[in-house]
């Protein structure tokens, strides 16, 4: 909970830090807000994120962050949009070839293919 404040703190006057500074400071945010059952706050974090590494064209950072919001989609029980966002984030990760970003993005499709 401290660790979601802080970050949450930092958030508020993060108006000299980069963008990509920024976008990091939205997923460890996102990432303590979901240990502690904020799921919602979380995915607009990952969703903030998203648009910074859209807007960078860094499509590694943005698949990843698709499938966190794919994967938190569902905890919050919208499994439409975890469907969606989960094929998203396998489509903007294959042009990378392999890598943990990939290989995530596919474990958590498999997982919500699993679970339909």
């Amino acid at each position: 909970r401290q660790a979601a404040k802080h970050y949450e703190t930092a958030l508020e006057h993060a108006g000299l830090l980069t963008a990509e500074q920024r976008a990091e400071l939205h997923e460890r945010c996102a990432f303590e807000l979901q240990l502690i059952g904020r799921v919602q706050d979380a995915i607009d974090h990952f969703k903030a994120a998203l648009r910074v590494h859209e807007a960078r064209n860094d499509g590694l950072r943005a698949g990843d962050a698709l499938r966190w919001i794919s994967r938190l989609s569902y905890n919050v029980g919208d499994p439409a949009s975890a469907e969606r966002h989960g094929r998203e984030a396998i489509a903007a990760l294959e042009p990378f070839s392999t890598g943990p970003e990939l290989a995530l993005a596919y474990a958590n499709l498999a997982i919500l293919m699993a679970l339909k």
